[in-house]
């Protein structure tokens, strides 16, 4: 019998990054949103808010190693594309809109991509701040200072920051 998502129990934790706190919500059945905030309230913690931490520390050392913890998937094929395609950019690499949106299939689709970026709801895990305008930097739902501080930390070659 599948849960409805309407009972399903959410879960919520904190890990205070260098760079700010970080928000992570979950259900029974996957992490529903990673992303930064301003103050932590009351966690409430299950296996997936824990092994997402203990990712996030691994981040911060910069020991990389591949996410545990299944994603919510997104609404549309597009956007689900998008994500696998930028959850797949290196540490320290970044592509560029057109490019990530030539990988996921849909050459003219960039402005999308910028889009679905934008509404990301997996800040670091799905590393939309890997992804940069030819122009620059690009947005950044976090803000610009974040993902500064997330190229610089991982040292963003492709970048003048």
């Amino acid at each position: 019998m599948k849960h409805s998502l309407k009972n399903m129990e959410l879960y919520k934790g904190y890990y205070v990054s260098p760079i700010g706190i970080i928000e992570i919500v979950a259900n029974d059945q996957n992490l529903m949103q990673i992303h930064f905030v301003q103050e932590q309230s009351e966690e409430k913690m299950n296996e997936f808010i824990l092994e997402s931490k203990e990712w996030l520390r691994n981040y911060f050392s910069k020991k990389i190693v591949p996410f545990p913890v299944p994603l919510a998937e997104a609404k549309r094929d597009f956007s689900q594309r998008v994500r696998e395609v930028v959850q797949d950019i290196p540490f320290g690499s970044c592509l560029t809109y057109q490019e990530v949106a030539r990988r996921s299939g849909n050459a003219k689709a960039s402005q999308a991509v910028g889009q679905i970026m934008k509404h990301n709801p997996f800040a670091i895990i799905v590393p939309c701040h890997r992804v940069i305008s030819k122009q620059g930097m690009g947005g950044y739902n976090g803000g610009i200072e974040i993902k500064k501080a997330l190229l610089e930390f991982e040292g963003c070659e492709s970048i003048s920051l």
